[in-house]
């Protein structure tokens, strides 16, 4: 059901966008501290938070599409789409 290289895009994909929304989506508990709000550390626990939140959503709808394409009779395999997740993270790099 499911080859190499899409479960080495599903690990791909999850880790770019918990890369891109790590700091949207926060681990829960953290007070506001304005001294070390703006310092640039790569916190772990968001990115943690990051992939677990956009993971599922964005894996089972990607799933949707290949079950219901198989469900029609026709083959379809899941790619990473690197072109909009490399757009994706240069601007998240440059802080767009």
């Amino acid at each position: 059901m499911f080859n190499f290289h899409e479960i080495l895009d599903i690990v791909i994909m999850s880790l770019a966008m918990g890369f891109i929304f790590k700091d949207v989506f926060k681990k829960p508990g953290h007070a506001y501290d304005p001294i070390n709000y703006y310092k640039k550390n790569f916190n772990w626990d968001d990115f943690k938070f990051a992939v677990m939140v956009t993971a599922p959503a964005v894996i089972l709808h990607e799933f949707g599409h290949k079950f219901t394409a198989i469900a029609f009779g026709a083959t379809a395999t899941f790619n990473a789409a690197y072109l909009f997740l490399a757009i994706g993270l240069v601007m998240k790099l440059l802080n767009f």
